[in-house]
């Protein structure tokens, strides 16, 4: 949410935006990598507690 708030887009419209302007924005391309993370680990985290749930 930290990162949809600062930048007024979803995750998949960010990265295509970054992908567009070839990575010459270093501060996008950090934040773009940071998304990725955040986004990942917190599936992870949920397929997790699904499973734990389900056990």
């Amino acid at each position: 949410m930290h990162y949809e708030k600062k930048y007024g887009m979803t995750f998949e419209k960010f990265a295509a935006m970054v992908n567009v302007n070839g990575g010459e924005d270093f501060e996008h391309e950090d934040d773009l990598l940071d998304w990725r993370f955040a986004k990942e680990t917190l599936e992870d985290l949920m397929r997790q507690k699904k499973e734990i749930e389900d056990a």
